[in-house]
């Protein structure tokens, strides 16, 4: 599990700095946005059984926190962001998996 995290963490720092750096273009995608105890309700309701995993800031003014909630039997997993009483589904799917990407030894 922390392995993933760190993993999600790596990239986020690598993506930063790749963009700077590439041809990446900024992107715009419609998200649904609601009450933040709502849509939390919702996922951890009997349908889809969604806990928090890994939580993190996101850099800027706006101090929101981003929060990947999953159901580890069905591989269910949703990924929010949210300030304060809102909240946004920036993804969802399924067959989500935990990665361990340690060098074996």
């Amino acid at each position: 599990m922390k392995t993933f995290i760190l993993s999600l963490a790596l990239i986020a720092i690598m993506g930063t700095a790749i963009a700077q750096d590439s041809k990446w273009v900024k992107s715009e995608k419609t998200v649904l946005c609601g009450p933040l105890r709502e849509i939390i309700a919702v996922l951890a309701s009997d349908r889809w059984k969604e806990i928090p995993i890994w939580m993190g800031e996101v850099d800027g003014e706006n101090k929101s926190r981003i929060t990947l909630l999953v159901n580890e039997k069905t591989g269910a997993w949703t990924v929010l962001e949210y300030q304060k009483e809102i909240a946004c589904i920036l993804g969802t799917g399924y067959n989500g998996q935990i990665v361990d990407l340690r060098p074996t030894i």
